[in-house]
């Protein structure tokens, strides 16, 4: 979902097998200490990704029991909100534009926290 939501806005992006994708992450790390990935290197690297299945799940159930009777409800997390997210901070710089333009300005019926 967040691959199609960055194509999506222009990004020009490829996906990587996760043994490459980690030590990509981590010679980029390593190469400019500016990146801001050195607090999480150590999630990375204690990670064996050539025993992991290809496909890692990562869903809400525990998030979504942990809140049942709280009367807390999470918004479902879906392509469209993905895009929303990249395209904010993308306009807040903390992402680089894409090359062309972001393609799909932010949806106005959603928010996202500390906007109007």
């Amino acid at each position: 979902m967040a691959y199609q939501a960055l194509l999506s806005l222009g990004y020009s992006i490829r996906l990587l097998a996760p043994q490459q994708w980690q030590a990509e992450l981590l010679r980029r790390a390593k190469d400019d200490p500016e990146i801001g990935l050195h607090p999480l290197l150590s999630l990375f690297t204690h990670y064996d990704f050539s025993r992991e299945p290809e496909h890692i799940l990562f869903d809400e159930r525990n998030t979504q029991a942990g809140l049942a009777g709280s009367g807390i409800d999470c918004p479902v997390v879906d392509q469209q909100a993905f895009a929303d997210y990249f395209a904010w901070l993308a306009q807040q710089g903390h992402l680089p534009l894409p090359q062309t333009g972001l393609r799909q300005p932010l949806v106005g019926k959603r928010h996202i926290r500390g906007e109007a």
